[in-house]
């Protein structure tokens, strides 16, 4: 189970996210991954944790959706909710856990860690699978010890599965009809992908055609990496680093207001090593804008 005990691991975050990730391999031209998979993941020497990845969108290479991760078990009980996105293609992808959206643990002194799973696509007897590993660290960086996860494809007719699912979470997939992600209070527009070859990124933003007061908050992976920045002509500059684990990489750029001239328009200029890539970037209190980095170092 991947859950750390703070009493036993003197140290540890108080505060931990969990992170997935997903790696389906297949021969075949297309695979429709879409649905949901549902089974389990370990950890040395701990419990096995009941795990749903709920994928709800796959539009061409990208993949988005909810995970859920569970323990209705004594001595450790235990639930907690998440969105993903993510890459699959023929032989590879990644897929990058970005917020918790639940969390219920049964004392302040357990927590979830970061996780990337690398998974494999098979078939057998008309059943699909998603297995590998996974590896994963605490938000101060402290590698978790790692393990392994199993997954099937749900099927009704077959509502167990490797492991079953428990009914309050068929029924939150069931009433779940959003077909795109929510941050804060808004709705994630869908992302523009760039690709880039450098794990370092410089970016720029200006305001677009005249100044009138726009006031953004830019999140990395959904964490602050700035925060209430006035834009005007003259460009807000900053440096970051790419998660590299992750093959894509997630930024939101949040209106915290939208100046005199709705909506907020801004023009962000992503620059990756000797190329630049210039964006105009529209945000409403509504709508959040968001761009995906794919991280490619050898430009394939």
């Amino acid at each position: 189970m991947p859950v750390y005990d703070q009493c036993r691991r003197p140290g540890f975050s108080a505060v931990i996210v969990f992170l997935i990730g997903l790696l389906p391999i297949c021969a075949q031209a297309q695979i429709h991954y879409k649905g949901i998979w549902q089974g389990y993941i370990t950890a040395p020497g701990s419990y096995n944790s009941g795990y749903t990845l709920h994928i709800e969108d796959q539009t061409a290479d990208r993949i988005s959706g909810t995970a859920y991760i569970y323990r209705n078990e004594d001595p450790i009980r235990f639930d907690g909710v998440l969105d993903f996105i993510g890459t699959v293609d023929r032989s590879a992808g990644k897929v990058t856990e970005l917020v918790i959206v639940k969390e219920k643990m049964p004392d302040k002194n357990r927590k979830l860690c970061i996780k990337f799973m690398d998974l494999e696509f098979t078939q057998k007897d008309s059943l699909e699978y998603l297995t590998g590993a996974w590896e994963g660290s605490l938000t101060n960086k402290t590698p978790c010890v790692p393990g392994k996860v199993y997954l099937r494809r749900h099927n009704p007719l077959d509502p167990n599965g490797i492991e079953p699912i428990p009914t309050e979470i068929l029924h939150a997939i069931a009433a779940d009809t959003l077909t795109n992600m929510k941050f804060l209070n808004t709705e994630l527009a869908k992302p523009i992908i760039i690709d880039v070859r450098s794990p370092v990124i410089k970016f720029e933003i200006r305001d677009y055609l005249r100044e009138d007061l726009d006031t953004v908050s830019i999140y990395l992976n959904r964490r602050p990496l700035a925060q209430r920045i006035g834009i005007f002509k003259k460009p807000y500059k900053q440096t970051f680093r790419l998660d590299e684990n992750s093959e894509l990489n997630e930024i939101i750029l949040y209106a915290e207001n939208l100046g005199l001239v709705p909506p907020n328009t801004s023009d962000l200029v992503i620059i990756d090593g000797n190329r630049k890539h210039q964006l105009i970037i529209r945000s409403t209190k509504e709508i959040s804008a968001v761009v995906y980095l794919r991280y490619k170092p050898d430009g394939i």
